[in-house]
C-alpha cells in the first residue's frame, strides 16, 4: 500500500491523470504471492483499499487497482480490478473471466472464481475498459470491447516472476497482438 500511494503521489506529480496497478498489487496474488486464501486479512485489505480511494480523492487521480474480492458463502474470491475514480469512489470492477486452469484444483482455478461481466468506464470522454493476464488468450473479448466502444483497455498481469528479458519479449508479443485482434 505505501509503495502505491508514493507511485500514485509521483503519476500526479507529472502530470498523469490515471495510474494503473497490475494483477494482485493490492493484498497478492494467490498461489504466487502467498499459497493460499487460509487466514487472509481481508480487513487489512479493506482498510488499505480506502487508504488507496482517499489518496485518489487528495490527488484527483484515477487508479485502477488489482487486488482480490471477497465472496459470500464458500465461493472463491474474484482476481479483480477496481476501477476508482478521480473522487476517490469505486465506480466499477472487473473480475478476471477466463481463469487459467483445468479444474477447480490448479491454477487460478484452485484459488479464484471466475467473473462474468465487462466493465466499462469514461476517463475524461474515452471509453476504457479492463481485462486480467490469462483473458489475453481470448480476442473474443477484445472484439466485443470494440464493439461497445472501448478505445482503452487496461491490461493487468502479475510479472513477479518474469525476468525483464521475459518482460520485453512479452511486451513484444501483446504489442504485435493486440491490434490483430481489435479488427
Amino acid at each position: 500500500r505505501d509503495w502505491m500511494l508514493r507511485q500514485m503521489k509521483e503519476a500526479r506529480g507529472r502530470g498523469a491523470d490515471v495510474v494503473h496497478f497490475g494483477e494482485g498489487a493490492l493484498g497478492g496474488y494467490a498461489g504466487a504471492s502467498f499459497p493460499s486464501f487460509a487466514g487472509y486479512d481481508w480487513l487489512l485489505l479493506e482498510s488499505c483499499t480506502k487508504d488507496i480511494m482517499r489518496q485518489a480523492r487528495r490527488l484527483r487521480l484515477w487508479v485502477l487497482m488489482g487486488s482480490n474480492r471477497r465472496l459470500t458463502g464458500n465461493h472463491k474470491p474474484h482476481n479483480s480490478v477496481y476501477v476508482i475514480n478521480d473522487r476517490g469512489a469505486i465506480v466499477d470492477r472487473y473480475d478476471k473471466t477466463f481463469c487459467f486452469g483445468s479444474k477447480e484444483g490448479d491454477g487460478d482455478l484452485k484459488h479464484y472464481s471466475p467473473g462474468s461481466h465487462f466493465a466499462t468506464f469514461k476517463i475524461r470522454n474515452v471509453t476504457c475498459s479492463a481485462l486480467i493476464c490469462y483473458d489475453f488468450r481470448f480476442p473474443e473479448l477484445y472484439r466485443e470491447l470494440y464493439r461497445r466502444g472501448v478505445s482503452v483497455v487496461f491490461h493487468s498481469y502479475h510479472n513477479g516472476d518474469l525476468t525483464r528479458a521475459q518482460f520485453t519479449k512479452t511486451l513484444r508479443a501483446w504489442s504485435v497482438l493486440t491490434p490483430a485482434v481489435m479488427q
